[in-house]
């Protein structure tokens, strides 16, 4: 599969595969979860980098907090092998972030960075296009959707 010889929607229609094979029903609970991005990454780093006075003081903020999340990694590696491996009773019965997170993974394996990229900012569009995402449960309990698969508004 070459992604940069695809289209957008031809990207998009092998995602929604891809993630129905892995997610089954869940995957209505996947989708409303792409959102538009927002923000400016580049002001944030500059505020970040403008409290540390030397590259010293920086390289050493850098160091200490990758100190601090190499335990977290150990786990969320460990965490994905389990998502990966998991049946889909399993995926039911996952939140919604680890389903994002699984969901997220298996296109990035199957499409690719930019296939995934792509994808997410297709379905993002989309998503606006209806009417934003949809919250998918209330204090009563799981309140089914109806789902966000089928063709794309024009």
């Amino acid at each position: 599969m070459n992604i940069f010889k695809m289209t957008e929607q031809e990207i998009y229609e092998a995602g929604i595969e891809i993630l129905k094979e892995k997610l089954g029903p869940a995957i209505d609970r996947f989708l409303p979860q792409c959102k538009p991005g927002k923000g400016n990454w580049s002001v944030d780093r500059y505020k970040w980098i403008n409290r540390e006075r030397n590259v010293k003081a920086l390289a050493r903020r850098i160091q200490q907090e990758r100190e601090k999340t190499r335990d977290k990694e150990r786990e969320e590696a460990r965490m994905r092998q389990h998502r990966a491996t998991a049946s889909h009773a399993e995926i039911l019965e996952m939140t919604d972030l680890e389903i994002y997170k699984t969901g997220i993974e298996v296109l990035g394996e199957k499409l690719g960075p930019a296939g995934m990229n792509r994808f997410h900012r297709y379905c993002a569009q989309l998503n606006v296009e209806r009417g934003g995402t949809r919250r998918t449960e209330t204090a009563a309990g799981y309140e089914p959707q109806p789902p966000l698969l089928g063709t794309p508004p024009p």
